[in-house]
């Protein structure tokens, strides 16, 4: 029993100065981005590594939750604007303010139009959007006294001889009045005769809305060979460009673009970043692998700035949409806390499963272990939590992930682990002992 003692405190020494080593190798998706950034977090209270946005669910009207989201825009006030179009029922507009919701009533459309699109145009007005049964794209907004308006409509007539007519993916008003209108691989301006003027080149996202464009006065972000460039609406003509913050440059389809106060933000699963407008290095604000904007089950649709500083994620599955409020809060750890636990079985064959390879390590670091496989391996022992993703029998008796959270364990290799960010699950040796190592 001495001996086992001695040998249980001598592997949680060992393993402890070997988890020090192997995180030293990934990091903080924060630091990756860009190792001169600072975080708010930092900046709240450098010394005692205090403050981070946290991330809370909004719970959604029981008619948005059922029918989804069709589009949502941000108002000046920092209010959000929703569509939501109930089967076999007209669109209706919801609101919300950061303390509540408000139904804002039927949105007025043309014949057969369905509404798809809600944007805050330069000149002042709120605009909506949509296809009719023909697949035309109408825009117009809404009169005082509950008419519509209908604009543009000869940029977006079918031309002759032609089967269809421009299919939007991204539309904007500009505080002169004329339209941007992005349509596949690039954006054009038009008069409100229909003239056509500058035509900017961009990346083709093939999705039907592009969250990955923004519009702030006459400047228009988009992406083009794989980075964020400005251009100037006036010259048509390029006027910055931006590297892709974070680690996710093979998804920059997936990002959503938005300005506030002389910034560009850009979210992505890695998290919310920002840069000024004329600058070079982008700020992590929020780390996404913390939350759940790193979640694989959901999709980015929108993502705003509300009225005090916080920050608002739409996301939606195709059959349900959430939304999240992240705010800054002081008092929280800038990085949370981890806890490994490493399970370990005796030998018997209680848990059953398969055999552990002679020689493999069930250790996270790939330290050895005492023995070698047994006829019982597997991981046995509590539930790790939903921080983790739950454990669950797969084929063969080794360990599947369970996704209650979106971010399920991966497996690496023939290695037989399973990991989740910089934190490792594997399948034990035969042994009695259990650690749990915190940092």
């Amino acid at each position: 029993m001495h001996k086992k003692r001695i040998f249980a405190a001598a592997l949680a020494v060992a393993c402890t100065a070997a988890l020090t080593g192997c995180a030293g190798g990934t990091g903080s998706r924060e630091g990756s981005a860009d190792k001169s950034t600072d975080s708010p977090a930092a900046e709240a209270d450098g010394a005692s590594g205090k403050g981070r946005f946290m991330e809370e669910e909004i719970e959604l009207p029981e008619e948005m939750g059922e029918n989804g989201i069709e589009d949502v825009a941000s108002l000046p006030d920092g209010s959000l604007e929703f569509v939501v179009r109930p089967e076999g029922e007209k669109a209706r507009r919801y609101r919300y303010d950061g303390s509540g919701w408000t139904e804002a009533g039927e949105i007025p459309a043309p014949e057969r139009v369905n509404v798809s699109k809600l944007f805050y145009g330069g000149d002042g007005a709120l605009y909506y959007g949509g296809f009719d049964t023909d697949y035309v794209f109408h825009l117009w907004t809404q009169e005082e006294g509950g008419g519509i308006n209908e604009r543009f409509s000869d940029v977006f007539a079918v031309p002759e001889g032609e089967e269809y007519g421009l299919i939007p993916d991204f539309v904007g008003i500009l505080p002169d009045q004329r339209l941007l209108a992005s349509d596949i691989s690039e954006a054009a301006l038009y008069n409100e005769d229909g003239k056509r003027g500058f035509v900017l080149p961009q990346d083709f996202l093939g999705t039907d809305s592009r969250s990955a464009a923004a519009l702030s006065g006459t400047d228009y972000y988009t992406f083009y060979n794989q980075e964020i460039v400005r251009y100037d609406l006036l010259t048509g003509k390029q006027s910055g460009s931006f590297p892709m913050p974070g680690q996710e440059a093979d998804d920059f389809y997936s990002w959503g673009l938005f300005t506030d106060e002389g910034f560009l933000y850009a979210a992505g699963a890695s998290g919310l970043y920002r840069i000024s407008q004329d600058g070079t290095v982008w700020e992590q604000l929020i780390d996404g692998s913390l939350n759940s904007m790193g979640r694989q089950d959901i999709y980015l649709k929108r993502f705003a700035k509300g009225a005090d500083g916080d920050f608002y994620g739409i996301y939606t599955n195709y059959d349900k949409a959430h939304l999240f409020r992240y705010y800054f809060d002081e008092t929280a750890d800038a990085v949370p806390a981890q806890t490994l636990t490493i399970y370990a079985r005796s030998r018997d064959r209680a848990a059953g499963g398969g055999d552990i390879p002679e020689g493999e390590s069930g250790d996270p670091c790939g330290l050895p272990h005492r023995g070698g496989g047994s006829a019982g391996g597997g991981v046995r022992g509590r539930d790790p939590g939903p921080e983790y993703g739950a454990f669950k029998r797969g084929r063969g008796g080794y360990p599947d992930s369970g996704r209650p959270s979106g971010r399920n364990l991966q497996k690496e290799g023939d290695s037989g682990r399973f990991k989740r960010d910089s934190v490792r699950y594997a399948r034990q040796p035969s042994s009695q002992y259990a650690f749990q190592l915190s940092g």
